[in-house]
């Protein structure tokens, strides 16, 4: 993990299986935070998720969220359970993360709110 900067991380704990979901952004941390000498900074983040059996971690990496869409694009990650007054509860999805402020595939990503069944499989983005 020391060679990323991360960034908002919010965490759900997975009831069925004990485990701890943490959804953040991340950046290459030899840009630094602005970017440089080619290297993006946190405008080049992607939304990754990390798990880990204790709340207070260690967290495990496991990488981006959404590899193939948006070279996994993703910052200020806000995930969020699905209240069973939502229609898409009904539906089966119980997660959702919520990204803003990506510089990286922006006009496409800011605002955009991933839905899924489980903790972390996306079925919509």
């Amino acid at each position: 993990m020391a060679q990323y900067s991360y960034w908002d991380g919010g965490i759900i704990k997975d009831e069925e299986t004990g485990m701890y979901y943490m959804f953040a952004s991340r950046w290459n941390q030899a840009g630094g935070h602005w970017g440089e000498n080619g290297i993006s900074g946190w405008q080049g983040s992607q939304a990754i998720y990390a798990v880990s059996d204790n709340l207070y971690g260690p967290y495990t990496d496991m990488g981006p969220l959404w590899p193939d869409w948006c070279d996994g694009a993703g910052h200020n990650v806000f995930p969020f359970m699905v209240s069973e007054d939502d229609p898409l509860y009904d539906e089966g999805y119980r997660y959702a993360i919520m990204i803003s402020d990506t510089g990286m595939h922006g006009e496409i990503a800011n605002g955009t709110i991933h839905i899924a069944t489980d903790l972390w499989i996306p079925t919509n983005t």
